[in-house]
């Protein structure tokens, strides 16, 4: 976490003083619990409760307010794969898919937060566990997508064609 997205969470939150202080220690500098605890003379469980104060907030934010559109899913079912019919396929919510970034082609877990009505309508998910890249890609992020987007467990995606030049 960045400074900046420290300063603002805490404003949001109407943290200040040595809780922002503690948390700026353990989230911005990345020291270890103990350490950030004993140095500002606070409970270690009173800090943890803090830190998950804050991170819950940054997710819940982040789900809210940054959002994966389905452009930037490759589609991974085509017209040879029979079984992949709309709406063959049941996905339940709380259930992890995987998605393929269309940019890099890195697979994404996500978690199913909300099934569509009918079957042509978008899932709506959250990301999970993302490699810190260049991507623009975080955990907690929200992504919509289709069904002919999610790559299951029992398949593997085919790679594409090279374009002719």
């Amino acid at each position: 976490m960045t400074s900046d997205q420290l300063n603002t969470l805490c404003f949001l939150l109407n943290i200040e003083g040595v809780s922002a202080q503690v948390a700026h220690c353990a989230l911005v500098k990345n020291q270890p619990l103990k350490t950030c605890a004993a140095q500002y003379q606070i409970p270690i469980a009173q800090l943890e409760e803090l830190i998950q104060s804050l991170q819950t907030a940054e997710l819940r934010i982040r789900s809210t307010f940054i959002c994966h559109m389905p452009r930037q899913w490759e589609v991974v079912v085509g017209h040879h794969d029979t079984h992949r019919a709309p709406g063959m396929l049941t996905f339940e919510v709380d259930e992890t898919v995987r998605l393929v970034c269309a940019r890099v082609g890195v697979m994404i877990p996500v978690r199913i937060t909300h099934i569509p009505d009918t079957v042509g309508n978008y899932y709506k998910g959250v990301i999970l566990d993302v490699e810190r890249s260049s991507m623009s890609y975080a955990p907690g992020d929200s992504a919509l997508f289709s069904e002919d987007q999610i790559v299951t467990s029992a398949g593997v995606r085919r790679p594409r064609k090279p374009l002719p030049i």
